[in-house]
């Protein structure tokens, strides 16, 4: 599976976020068995970018494509699939297990 960000940004961020950002407002390619770490400060979209990648929300300019098929055309059941086999999320927060 490759994943591919095209000029991904938040629409409730100022377009001078991507100056200064990694990810906001680049060309980025990832293919299957990459490792992906995001660290970054509070409030600078970690948690907006997952959803985008889950199609949780849909409040983004841009563009993401899953082996070159946009993520929009994508249907609920397929979106059900790659979340299943394809995408892992890990997340900080270790008080979801007792």
């Amino acid at each position: 599976m490759q994943l591919t960000l095209k000029n991904i940004l938040p629409t409730y961020f100022e377009q001078s976020r991507k100056q200064n950002s990694g990810i906001w407002g680049k060309d980025l390619h990832f293919s299957n068995g990459d490792f992906i770490k995001i660290v970054a400060p509070s409030g600078t979209g970690k948690t907006s970018l997952i959803h985008f990648l889950y199609r949780m929300r849909i409040d983004f300019e841009g563009s993401i494509f899953y082996d070159n098929k946009p993520l929009k055309h994508f249907t609920n059941e397929e979106i059900a699939n790659l979340r299943k086999n394809q995408l892992s999320v890990v997340l900080q927060d270790m008080r979801l297990f007792g």
